[in-house]
């Protein structure tokens, strides 16, 4: 499929105006938070990995009077006191990033039918969240810490869904917008990254991470209708890939209501709907292309 790799400057200049002042509100409310800290705190921030790089790097710019450090995460884990427990026996800290916790999730994400209940089940909890939920006491006793976590947006949501416990005694959550051609750059890299025939080849969790991916993308406020509707139909590429033939016939709806003339997406509409054995809406689907 081909896709539109331009995209009007202007009005990406004009969107990341409006960004980048309610980044600067959204970051001095955060350093006003740090700032005034002490004690047992839970901040958490929805960004994205490079983004959480240079928070934390003006973070320290910005509170040299507190002592700061960075727990960087890039292989799963089951228990975060034992770590934090580890570092504060060497330093007396007032602020700790936590960064890469999702990575302890992936693991546990599953193939739904699409709509975010169905990649948080709780039956699939991941063994980190288990045991901040059964261990938010002995944070709250033993470190006298501000835990700041840096998380994607799916990250966040396991976090509200599958820890309740811990993040109910959260002070704060902020949210920090990636820059509009940021997301259009990462909307072009899903989109040219691969076909229905590569997607087969994944593995369950790989196509789960792929789904999840392109729903945060969908969730940004500055993606283009156009763009939201190619990713919309990618999107359903990867759902019928992963046999998640229902996900895949809301994809194409969501994306036939931005263009209903679109007779491609009817079509495939309607292998959909005939793999789900649903033959008279399957034809129904096939006369509109």
């Amino acid at each position: 499929m081909n896709y539109d790799i331009s995209y009007p400057s202007q009005s990406l200049t004009s969107e990341w105006s409006d960004t980048k002042a309610k980044t600067q509100a959204e970051y001095q409310a955060l350093v006003r938070s740090l700032e005034w800290t002490d004690g047992f705190r839970l901040l958490f921030v929805r960004c994205s990995p490079a983004e959480g790089e240079g928070l934390v790097t003006k973070v320290k710019q910005d509170l040299t009077q507190k002592s700061i450090e960075v727990e960087s995460l890039e292989q799963p884990i089951d228990n975060l006191h034992r770590l934090v427990n580890q570092r504060t026996q060497k330093r007396q800290l007032d602020i700790l990033f936590i960064k890469g916790i999702e990575n302890s999730f992936l693991k546990y994400i599953t193939s739904g039918f699409g709509g975010q209940g169905d990649y948080y089940k709780i039956d699939s909890v991941p063994r980190v969240l288990g045991n901040l939920n059964l261990q938010r006491e002995r944070f709250r006793d033993e470190f006298g810490i501000c835990f700041v976590f840096l998380l994607p947006l799916f990250g966040l949501k396991y976090f509200i869904r599958r820890a309740p416990d811990f993040f109910d005694w959260n002070s704060g959550v902020f949210e920090f917008l990636p820059k509009p051609e940021v997301v259009e750059q990462e909307s072009l890299r899903i989109l040219q990254s691969g076909s229905y025939r590569q997607y087969r080849q994944l593995t369950s969790q790989e196509q789960s991470q792929k789904i999840l991916k392109i729903q945060e993308l969908l969730e940004e406020p500055h993606l283009f209708i156009s763009r939201r509707k190619e990713l919309l139909l990618e999107l359903a590429t990867l759902q019928s890939a992963a046999r998640n033939y229902t996900a895949a016939v809301t994809s194409y709806d969501q994306a036939l209501a931005i263009q209903p003339d679109n007779y491609q997406t009817w079509h495939y509409r309607g292998l959909a709907l005939e793999n789900l054995g649903l033959y008279e809406e399957a034809i129904a689907s096939y006369n509109q292309a």
